[in-house]
């Protein structure tokens, strides 16, 4: 009598019997997993960037839906029982995966998304262990068919079957001359590197790279707002590359303004005072409107600010124009708690966020500014230890740029010298820099007395 192989099932073989088990796998967490997604939005980045790809579902209907949550989220598009099913109605498969009644059963299935990567654990764990039986399987049959090749040889395809268990994308070996040339081109071209608004700055860290998270850390009151405006309008202006900014400390309509300063050169008070511009001023700020409007500059303002949000509107301008340049994130210790998440202390949230801003750096291929508040003392200069809430700030970013302004003794205001510090460059060379803070044209420019080096 011979025995049938579900089709859908990987075959293994049992200890000794002629009989077949199903392959490691837990119905449960694969739906629970899908549910937590179905429920909240920031279930979905969580637990796909556990899972990776469709291929660790068991069942395949659990990854076709995988794929149909994921697609919408990475549109921008939200991803519920609905908008799923319409999708995967489109598509034709909707039927193939129990119709619209099976995705409100994965709802129904958890009381809360907050276990969403528990769950995407269990699904990996499984999947890691089907890729194990599916090795030792071929490892018996490398064991019976090897009759002509040396034992050495079975051994060491043996050996490089359950190493691959331990891989979750297949790799090739290669010789580092074969992409040696690749690398070097794609270092020296010019889109790799962006050039910063300040040459001081250029000199130490050699510009933006895609990827990497640039977090400029200062006191309130220390100009790093101004800082990471002016990149981004930079950027978007002198490289001609979209530019996405998650404001939480002031409105797109401040932004703006404070655009129309640094380009037109006209005081910043003035323009919010339009009665006291003379009429060539009011020519500059004229010019520098006509050009700001066709500016590739995209401003998220809105309240409750998450991490996710921010991620997702990246993602939004990047599939708007077709290429992204920069994102500008103002700042990291007030983005809102993630809805659902709970976390034990302050220091784990803020490491969330950070862990979640590097990702998105690394996801959407841009350069991120992330602004940080710095716990100084008034006076004090800032150290990398200055980062407030969190360590992880300071391990997640690939540079890290310390500004400090004394204060006057007067009067307690931040003085005009911006004396700056490259703590941490992960590639790169640290050094010390000073640029002149423009305050009334928001914008910082070359110091007259620059310094070089630490």
């Amino acid at each position: 009598m011979t025995t049938t192989v579900p089709p859908d099932s990987h075959s293994a073989f049992d200890d000794g019997d002629s009989l077949y088990r199903t392959p490691p796998n837990d119905l449960h967490a694969e739906r629970a997993v899908l549910g937590s997604m179905l429920i909240a939005k920031y279930a979905i980045d969580e637990c796909a960037d556990i899972l990776g790809h469709s291929g660790v579902f068991y069942h395949p209907k659990h990854a076709t839906i995988f794929e149909a949550v994921l697609g919408l989220h990475w549109e921008g598009l939200p991803a519920d029982a609905i908008t799923v099913a319409d999708k995967l109605d489109r598509a034709g498969e909707l039927g193939k995966i129990g119709g619209q009644s099976y995705l409100h059963e994965l709802i129904a299935s958890i009381p809360t998304a907050a276990n969403g990567s528990y769950y995407a654990g269990i699904v990996v764990e499984k999947s890691t262990q089907r890729r194990l039986v599916e090795a030792g399987t071929r490892i018996v049959q490398l064991g019976f068919a090897g009759g002509t090749g040396s034992t050495d040889d079975l051994v060491g395809a043996a050996a490089a079957e359950v190493e691959g268990v331990t891989q979750m994308q297949a790799t090739d070996v290669e010789a580092i001359g074969s992409y040696l040339d690749d690398v070097v081109e794609a270092t020296w071209d010019e889109k790799t590197y962006m050039s910063t608004p300040w040459a001081p700055v250029n000199r130490i860290i050699g510009g933006f790279e895609p990827g990497r998270v640039y977090t400029f850390g200062a006191r309130p009151g220390g100009g790093k707002s101004i800082a990471m405006e002016q990149a981004c309008l930079w950027v978007a202006q002198k490289h001609q590359l979209p530019a996405a900014i998650t404001s939480l400390e002031m409105p797109r309509s401040e932004f703006a303004l404070r655009a129309l300063a640094l380009m037109s050169g006209v005081d910043y008070n003035k323009i919010k005072n339009p009665r006291t511009l003379s009429q060539f001023e009011r020519q500059q700020v004229g010019e520098a409107q006509s050009t700001l409007r066709k500016l590739p500059l995209f401003i998220d303002d809105a309240p409750n600010q998450t991490v996710e949000r921010m991620r997702t509107h990246s993602r939004q301008v990047k599939n708007r124009c077709g290429k992204l340049g920069i994102v500008g994130v103002d700042y990291a210790q007030i983005f809102d708690p993630t809805p659902g998440r709970k976390f034990g202390t302050r220091q784990e949230e803020v490491a969330h966020i950070s862990r979640q801003t590097k990702m998105t750096a690394k996801a959407l291929e841009v350069p991120v500014i992330l602004l940080a508040q710095l716990n100084t003392r008034d006076g004090s200069k800032p150290t990398l230890g200055s980062l407030r809430e969190s360590g992880s700030l300071e391990q997640d970013s690939d540079v890290v740029i310390l500004m400090h302004r004394d204060t006057d003794e007067a009067t307690g205001a931040p003085l005009d010298d911006l004396m700056g510090l490259v703590a941490k460059n992960r590639s790169g060379p640290q050094g010390a820099f000073n640029l002149f803070f423009d305050g009334a044209r928001m914008r910082f420019t070359e110091h007259p007395d620059p310094i070089e080096g630490m």
